[in-house]
């Protein structure tokens, strides 16, 4: 609900502050962790998106707006709970969210042609695919 209010940012800085605050080993851990892998995650999204970018303005027709991030580190926590891993262990370090800009009618064909374009290219990813898909 925070993301749809446009209070993302400031959630998730309150969960890493609460983190650090509360648990501050764990914390420095995993911002240890991912900062020595800093430049290897931006490659990893710049490498990511280039591709999905260059394909969908191959295809035309299609309006979206692509973005990459690290995940935070309360996030990268709560996995890591949940699984019983560690930082090494945690492979979805970063989040890629594509927004396609169509008409109702078109979204479920359309988003599911990206989806599949997507799988053709990074077949790893698509293991467990997030459908965030919204009407309207």
């Amino acid at each position: 609900m925070a993301h749809r209010l446009g209070l993302n940012a400031i959630k998730t800085e309150l969960e890493d502050l609460s983190l650090k605050h509360t648990q501050p080993d764990k914390y420095h851990a995993i911002a240890d962790g991912l900062q020595s892998k800093k430049a290897q995650r931006k490659k990893l999204i710049a490498n990511f998106i280039e591709p999905v970018k260059e394909k969908l303005n191959k295809i035309g027709g299609i309006e979206f707006v692509i973005t990459g991030r690290p995940k935070s580190i309360y996030s990268i926590y709560k996995k890591m709970v949940k699984q019983g891993v560690n930082i090494n262990e945690v492979y979805d370090l970063l989040a890629v969210r594509i927004i396609l800009k169509q008409s109702q009618c078109q979204q479920s064909t359309r988003a599911y042609f990206v989806l599949e374009s997507i799988c053709h290219h990074h077949r790893y990813v698509c293991a467990k695919p997030k459908n965030d898909t919204e009407t309207g």
